[in-house]
């Protein structure tokens, strides 16, 4: 089975800003080929894995879970997030355990190719239980200062990873995508 963290930052590999906000990202700007992109990388997916935080934030901002066709792993021990994702009539496996207790029930479900769809938080478990596979970013032309990372933890381990791919996106934003050595 396959992980792959899937998302956007800026320059200095911020998630959002302190206060949740997305707007660093209209600095992307505009490519001809940005409507099919996601598209085609959600086809590529047989399952997704997401932490509470990002849950709680497409919930708050009335999103809901727009991949419901999707089999989805929700990491969380939060109660009252579980009665959210309830009446949302989506899909969602909820699991109070560890990460790695997760991904090993996605890989028993036959899951092949999992998206991280976020945050921070599952990716820095990840990387600890040395699950990530691959890091598919597009970094905006910002700063932010603060906010949630890209990898958020105390004391990850060094994991090494190589960069397959690099190419300019809207001008001033760039598409990197790592790779982890094994």
């Amino acid at each position: 089975m396959e992980i792959t963290w899937y998302t956007a930052m800026s320059m200095d590999g911020r998630l959002a800003s302190a206060d949740h906000s997305l707007a660093f990202l209209d600095l992307i700007g505009h490519r001809d080929d940005a409507e099919r992109e996601f598209p085609d990388f959600i086809e590529t997916i047989d399952a997704v894995l997401i932490g509470a935080n990002t849950m709680r934030w497409l919930l708050d901002r009335g999103h809901g879970w727009p991949h419901g066709d999707l089999p989805t792993w929700l990491v969380t021990h939060d109660e009252q997030l579980d009665e959210r994702i309830g009446s949302t009539d989506q899909p969602v496996v909820v699991h109070r355990g560890e990460v790695h207790q997760a991904v090993e029930q996605m890989r028993e479900a036959g899951h092949r190719r999992v998206w991280l769809c976020g945050g921070g938080s599952i990716a820095g478990q990840l990387l600890r239980a040395d699950l990530l596979d691959e890091v598919n970013a597009t970094v905006a032309p910002a700063i932010v200062g603060s906010g949630p990372a890209l990898a958020e933890g105390q004391n990850l381990p060094l994991r090494r990873f190589t960069l397959t791919q690099c190419e300019p996106i809207g001008g001033d934003a760039a598409r990197l995508v790592w790779r982890r050595d094994r």
